[in-house]
Formats: C-alpha cells, sequence, structure tokens
C-alpha cells in the first residue's frame, strides 16, 4: 500500500506525539506502508515547521528533527511531478500533492477539508481512515 502524507501529517505528528498522525509517521517507520514523498514536500514541512505561524505550537527541536528524519529515513523519495492540471480549486498550492498521488497510484492522507471534499480525486482520506486500512 502507497500513500503521499500531506505535510499537515507530518505537523500534527510533530506538534502531537499520541494522536493518529504520530501513530501514521511511526507506520512508516516499521515499513507498515510506503510514503512517497519529495523534496517539495520535504521543503514545506521544514518552511512551516519553522515558520512564525508556529510560534507557540512549535514543536522542541527533537521532535521537529525526528519528524524530518521520519521524511528523509523512512519515505520513499521520487522526483516532483509538475502539476500541469488544476485539481484543487482555489489552492494551487496543494495540486503538487494530488499530482504526486496520481503518479505513484497512492492514497493521499490529508486533514484538510478543502482536498477531502473535491471531486473526482484519487483515493483522498483521512489519517484515521488510512491508519486503519494499514491496521487491516
Amino acid at each position: 500500500m502507497r500513500a503521499v502524507l500531506d505535510a499537515n501529517v507530518f505537523i500534527s505528528a510533530a506538534i502531537s506525539k499520541s494522536g493518529t498522525p504520530a501513530q501514521l509517521i511511526a507506520a512508516v517507520r516499521a515499513g507498515e506502508f510506503e510514503c512517497i514523498t519529495t523534496g517539495a514536500l520535504l521543503s514545506e514541512v521544514v518552511r512551516v515547521l519553522g515558520s512564525p505561524k508556529m510560534r507557540g505550537r512549535r514543536p522542541p527541536e527533537p521532535e521537529m528533527q525526528d519528524i524530518i528524519s521520519a521524511l528523509v529515513h523512512s519515505a520513499h523519495f521520487v522526483p516532483d511531478v509538475p502539476a500541469e492540471t488544476r485539481h484543487v480549486p482555489g489552492d494551487r498550492a496543494d495540486d503538487y500533492l494530488v499530482a504526486l498521488a496520481r503518479e505513484w497510484s497512492a492514497a493521499l492522507v490529508t486533514g484538510d477539508r478543502h482536498l477531502l471534499e473535491v471531486p473526482d480525486l484519487p483515493a483522498v482520506m483521512t489519517p484515521r481512515r488510512f491508519l486503519d486500512l494499514v491496521a487491516g
């Protein structure tokens, strides 16, 4: 089973070690599914973790490094896929995630409602739903 985890899954896992996103990161590390990622996704995670928006919610440095390590060492790095087609109305920044999931026949796992509600997207699901599928 393959999945593209949206940056918000990694950010949520860094903030809370006991939530579903953290369980997904543990499953990636355990090799329970193949996590597909790119340089663009890694850059987004690093940028958001270091952003002023995270001030006050920013996890301690070891937790941030732990999440980045999961991406670098446990995920399958692939080349960035150009998002030439509009997939997500109103949020062009997420088009690359849909293009990546389509290119690699992977589920797109996200907590973003705007992605979960877009019709005609390939397997887009919440972290809870995907974790339930992985757990079988």
